[in-house]
Order: structure tokens, then C-alpha cells, then sequence
């Protein structure tokens, strides 16, 4: 009887031994499982703040495209006005001095 419940203590001690190695095992399985999404996670972490700062500076280059986009438009249709502007004045220039060089040619003037 005494031999039975030693080899029962033996085998006890072996199963507890064991469990215990198995848990050291799997806490230790965890641990770097943990650790490895830890590090999945600071990489997409990192991603996504590259992808936001690369985003960030695409829509500040749309701006100041836009920006310059209306300034050239401004300035194109500024001239367009210009050119207009100063082409009716000098047209009308012109006429006045037509209108006068007739008046000196055939000595009448428009008002009689």
C-alpha cells in the first residue's frame, strides 16, 4: 500500500511537473504572440500617420494649386478687359483724329 500511493505521489509530482512546463510554455507562447501584435499594431499605427501626412500634403498642393489657378484666371481675363479697353480707346482716338483730319481737308465742321 505504501508503494502505491508513493508511485501515485511520483506520478503526481510528474503530472504537476508537467502542467506546470506546459503553462511556462504557453505563457510564454502568449507573451511573444502579444508582443508580435503589439508590433503589428505600432505598424499600422505608423502606416496610417504616413498615410494621413502624405494625404495632409496632397491636399495643401490642391490648394495652393487652386489658389494659383484663380490668380492666373483673374489675371487672364484682367488682360482680356485690358486689351479691350485700351483697343475701344484707342479706336476712338483715332476716329476723333480721322473726324478732325476730315474737318481740316474740307474746311467744314460737323456743327453747321
Amino acid at each position: 500500500m505504501l508503494q502505491c500511493c508513493n508511485a501515485e505521489a511520483v506520478l503526481m509530482l510528474n503530472v504537476c511537473t508537467q502542467v506546470k512546463e506546459i503553462k511556462r510554455v504557453l505563457k510564454s507562447f502568449m507573451m511573444k504572440l502579444q508582443a508580435r501584435d503589439a508590433k503589428e499594431r505600432l505598424a499600422m499605427e505608423w502606416r496610417l500617420v504616413a498615410r494621413d501626412a502624405k494625404e495632409r500634403l496632397a491636399m495643401e498642393w490642391r490648394l495652393v494649386a487652386l489658389a494659383l489657378d484663380r490668380m492666373f484666371f483673374v489675371l487672364y481675363i484682367s488682360t482680356i478687359v485690358a486689351f479691350f479697353v485700351t483697343s475701344i480707346l484707342i479706336y476712338q482716338v483715332h476716329l476723333l483724329e480721322f473726324a478732325h483730319t476730315m474737318e481740316d481737308i474740307t474746311g467744314d465742321s460737323p456743327d453747321t
